[in-house]
């Protein structure tokens, strides 16, 4: 063999082995973006859910007075927002869906029920509906950070 068909041959290992490397980072760089915009997910649905609960917190049973001048229709198409958005974004979570349809449960039985006490009662259910999904979010978040 000559000097030309060695050097050839070594140039051509460590180009390989810089394609190699570059490969790994490359990897590596789109592994953490994914990582980051999974945590970037969570923590904005962690806030839909918990502005959802909040906007429950309306329609609940009252402790002392019912809540004057809430308009409860109002409130039930805040809560159905938050809950399409989280819901847009479950795919992320896999043990969300029996959590976000037990929500929407709550929420449609809330819509058709005309009694004002189980209607406060149904708001209750509801509102641990959305404590339960805001819990398994934060299991997420907690697993991810």
């Amino acid at each position: 063999m000559d000097i030309v068909s060695i050097s050839g041959a070594i140039l051509s290992m460590m180009s390989a082995a810089i394609a190699i490397w570059q490969a790994y980072r490359a990897r590596r760089y789109r592994d953490e973006i994914l990582l980051d915009r999974r945590r970037r997910l969570l923590i904005d649905v962690s806030g839909v859910a918990r502005r959802a609960r909040e906007e429950c917190r309306k329609i609940v049973t009252p402790v002392g007075q019912p809540v004057r001048g809430v308009d409860q229709q109002h409130v039930i198409n805040s809560i159905r927002d938050c809950l399409d958005r989280i819901k847009d974004n479950a795919h992320q979570f896999e043990v969300l869906d029996k959590a976000l349809g037990e929500a929407e449960k709550q929420l449609d039985n809330y819509l058709q029920e005309q009694d004002e006490s189980h209607r406060f009662a149904i708001g209750d259910m509801l509102y641990k509906a959305l404590g339960v999904i805001i819990g398994i979010i934060s299991e997420g978040m907690d697993r991810e950070i």
